[in-house]
């Protein structure tokens, strides 16, 4: 009897102790994303004035009809119909501003440290997890697009919405399970343009991790699914924007064409990818010495291959293969590259 109550004594001790431990992570964390989020909030309601870009699509929302959205924008914009769509019910509902038109991106990043939060300490483990969050929190790009009437910010929410659903299914497969991630993707694939990227990635990850193949036939069911999505909405809505004389010319350098391909184009492209997330506010590939971009390199190429030797090699194409997608559609002149705002996925 005595050597049972002390085995339960230690037990709750061991517990104890460990949740004193784990105490200062998750404050740390709670605190990181709560800065972040009043960061973003001030930005919000500051409402500074919308730049170029930003007033061009506003005048394409504001001046339309949902229906007439799904045409081809006019002042050389483009972007995901669903995107444009939540624009256009918030300014319907709390008229045309500079509020009304970046709410959308506002709620988005308030959402992406949090799911990064889970996301990491799924694959990675409580500490990391901690430290997802406080590195999207505290991302300067990430801030800034939360504060962007443009979807580049909502891309970050989808590509980890995307993900953790993905690796959900994988621990416990079920139906409901399956047919939420298959609306996620449905969904993700109207709102944001590199959805398309993650979708591919999952469906293959699903189709080739040890664990996640032994219901092959959901996976392959759900890459098909998104695979007629895409492409319808491609056929309907994207492809006059995507073929456009303007949109070519305009990205033509970040469009790593194998033929033409130069050295200059390969460098923009790696550091355009690397740096955004950590340095600079997404305008521009910040300027720093090669050195910083290829210490964040290693660290990502380190972070890739624990995840593989954890959970299988297969988990290196659910994390690294959005990028290799990416990498083949700006082969294709499909997608630009290294553009600091159009990597933030």
């Amino acid at each position: 009897m005595n050597h049972s109550r002390w085995s339960r004594s230690r037990a709750v001790a061991a517990r104890i102790a460990a949740g004193s431990r784990e105490n200062p992570l998750l404050a740390a964390g709670a605190l990181a994303v709560l800065a972040g989020a009043a960061v973003r909030v001030h930005a919000f309601a500051f409402a500074r004035s919308l730049w170029l870009d930003e007033a061009m699509l506003a005048l394409n929302v504001a001046a339309r009809t949902f229906a007439e959205l799904a045409r081809p924008l006019d002042y050389n914009q483009a972007a995901p119909i669903l995107f444009l769509w939540m624009q256009k019910a918030c300014v319907s509902m709390l008229g045309v501003s500079e509020p009304a038109l970046r709410l959308v991106p506002m709620l988005a990043g308030l959402a992406v440290p949090l799911v990064a939060w889970r996301f990491g300490h799924a694959i990675f483990g409580r500490t990391a997890g901690v430290v997802a969050a406080v590195l999207a929190a505290g991302s300067p790009a990430l801030v800034r697009y939360s504060n962007e009437a443009k979807p580049y910010g909502v891309d970050a929410l989808v590509a980890l919405a995307l993900v953790a659903a993905a690796w959900s299914l994988r621990a416990a497969p079920s139906k409901a399970r399956a047919a939420r991630l298959g609306l996620i993707g449905a969904v993700a694939l109207l709102v944001s343009f590199p959805a398309l990227f993650v979708c591919g990635a999952v469906a293959a990850w699903g189709l080739l991790d040890r664990a996640a193949r032994r219901h092959a036939a959901t996976w392959l069911a759900l890459g098909v699914w998104w695979a007629l999505v895409a492409g319808a909405a491609y056929a309907l809505l994207y492809s006059v924007a995507a073929r456009s004389a303007y949109q070519q010319e305009c990205w033509a350098y970040a469009f790593l064409v194998p033929r033409t391909l130069t050295f200059d184009q390969s460098r923009l492209a790696w550091r355009g990818t690397v740096l955004p997330p950590f340095l600079g506010i997404g305008s521009s590939i910040p300027d720093v010495p090669d050195a910083v971009a290829a210490v964040l390199t290693l660290a990502l190429a380190a972070g890739l291959l624990v995840a593989a030797r954890r959970h299988g090699a297969a988990t290196a194409v659910l994390l690294g293969g959005p990028l290799l997608l990416a990498i083949t559609a700006s082969a294709l002149r499909r997608y630009p590259i290294g553009v600091p705002r159009m990597m933030m996925f």
